[in-house]
């Protein structure tokens, strides 16, 4: 399946679809060692746009520079960890970045970033024999991709504590 991806530059491009293409996303991969020569062009780029699902599912600081852009970024009123007031115009390296690392585990693991959860999934209380499992309340029930946000942290409510969107 041919995938056209539309990169945002921060000038709130239409029809954009991606923070990064297939050239960002081989260049992050090979400035950190990680493999992507078994898979297509094709499959890299579907792994942009499923890693751009969960990437857009975060919860950014400031508000969308313009209501009519179909993704989140550019922002106005975000400031970076060290207090300086983020351009309206641009999407941050450490976007790009964490959007390139949401591609790359798509990639290597289809489906890996936005899990349908099940029933099972919510247990609070689990016994087995004499032993009895039970997470805190606040537990996240979903893998927490630390490398992705870790990129992206300082633009994230609540550095990033709040993971998703519900």
């Amino acid at each position: 399946m041919a995938v056209t991806l539309t990169k945002e530059t921060g000038a709130v491009v239409t029809g954009a679809n991606t923070y990064v293409n297939e050239n960002d996303f081989d260049n992050y991969c090979d400035g950190r060692g990680l493999s992507y020569s078994a898979y297509t062009p094709d499959q890299k780029e579907e792994a942009i746009l499923r890693g751009m699902d969960y990437i857009e599912n975060l919860e950014w600081k400031g508000t969308k520079q313009d209501e009519d852009n179909p993704l989140q970024w550019p922002r106005d009123n975000v400031e970076d960890r060290d207090g300086n007031v983020v351009d309206d115009d641009v999407v941050p390296t450490g976007i790009m970045n964490a959007s390139c690392r949401a591609a790359y585990e798509e990639l290597i693991d289809t489906g890996t970033l936005l899990t349908n959860l099940t029933r099972d999934d919510l247990v609070k209380r689990e016994t087995i024999g004499p032993i009895t499992t039970e997470f805190f309340e606040f537990a996240n029930t979903k893998t927490v991709f630390q490398t992705i946000h870790a990129h992206c942290r300082e633009y994230l409510v609540s550095g990033g504590k709040t993971l998703l969107r519900v």
